[in-house]
């Protein structure tokens, strides 16, 4: 196995995940893509909230999972 550093891998992730939403947004008609973090949901009649779990949409993006409601 070739010694790539992370840095590297995470530009080839990102430029395809570029050219895959680019291609889905041409074909949609759409000029930009938004995708949310998540946001921890709210215990029903309680104030405190569930753990967070990050959006895995967004994850494949960003690699940031402890940020509840980032855009």
């Amino acid at each position: 196995m070739r010694n790539v550093s992370l840095d590297t891998l995470y530009e080839d992730h990102l430029l395809t995940m570029m050219r895959r939403a680019d291609s889905a947004l041409a074909a949609a008609k759409f000029d930009a893509l938004v995708v949310h973090a998540g946001a921890a949901p709210i215990q029903f009649l309680d104030d405190q909230s569930y753990p967070y779990k990050v959006n895995p949409h967004f994850k494949a993006w960003v690699p940031i999972t402890d940020n509840p409601s980032a855009c």
